[in-house]
């Protein structure tokens, strides 16, 4: 389930915009009103609680920084 959490985070929220949100919105963007994550996951995995959703999710959120300084920095350029 934690799998599944990261890869789909992956594949839908770019480091650049995921370095916008927080899981409770401190002084950034609120992600936990987004709900359609956790609909998505429930539709993979039916007995998961919140919480099991949520923990991975909060991780990756507050790693983005670290993802991005990892990065080559042409990447980011304009």
């Amino acid at each position: 389930m934690k799998t599944s959490c990261i890869r789909l985070m992956r594949a839908i929220v770019s480091n650049e915009l995921a370095v916008k949100y927080s899981w409770y919105g401190a002084k950034k963007t609120n992600f936990l009103t987004t709900g359609d994550m956790q609909n998505i996951i429930r539709k993979l995995h039916t007995d998961v609680t919140d919480e099991q959703i949520s923990a991975p999710i909060k991780i990756w959120l507050a790693h983005t920084k670290e993802r991005i300084g990892k990065q080559p920095e042409n990447i980011y350029q304009e």
